[in-house]
């Protein structure tokens, strides 16, 4: 499964490149943790679309973003947090609000899979599920074969 693949790929990965060049700490952590995802992922086929998004929330908050996605391509939509958050949940939505698919596990790097057949815009829900310190950093990216 590519979910477990990219999390044990992220688990092995080296330190966070030098070349980061962010705001702040917290900000380095996530964005750290997504250019190694991004990198095993790379490895698997998967190429980041440019829908990559970063915000922040507090503890139990979520918030809602919409994805273009092409019915002919398989995505596969990951989001990270940083040190202070240990878990962050995932949901894809029809446009009609029925879920598609979602990683609601209690951990702080949920990968969603999308199959191909599922164009048009389609709301993702990132909710912030446990946040040690507020607000808590996220990032999420959407990587395609």
């Amino acid at each position: 499964m590519i979910r477990t693949a990219l999390v044990l790929a992220l688990a092995a990965a080296a330190a966070v490149p030098a070349t980061l060049q962010a705001q702040d700490r917290w900000e380095n952590q996530v964005r750290g943790q997504m250019a190694r995802v991004a990198a095993r992922a790379a490895e698997r086929g998967y190429s980041m679309t440019p829908q990559y998004y970063y915000g922040r929330l507090r503890d139990g908050r979520s918030d809602v973003l919409n994805l273009n996605l092409s019915a002919s391509q398989e995505y596969v939509i990951v989001a990270a947090c940083d040190a202070d958050c240990t878990d962050v949940d995932l949901a894809l939505y029809e446009s009609d609000g029925r879920v598609v698919t979602s990683d609601l596990r209690g951990d702080d790097l949920p990968v969603i899979e999308v199959p191909s057949g599922h164009g048009g815009t389609h709301p993702v829900k990132i909710s912030m599920a446990n946040c040690l310190a507020n607000p808590c950093r996220y990032e999420i990216a959407v990587f395609t074969r």
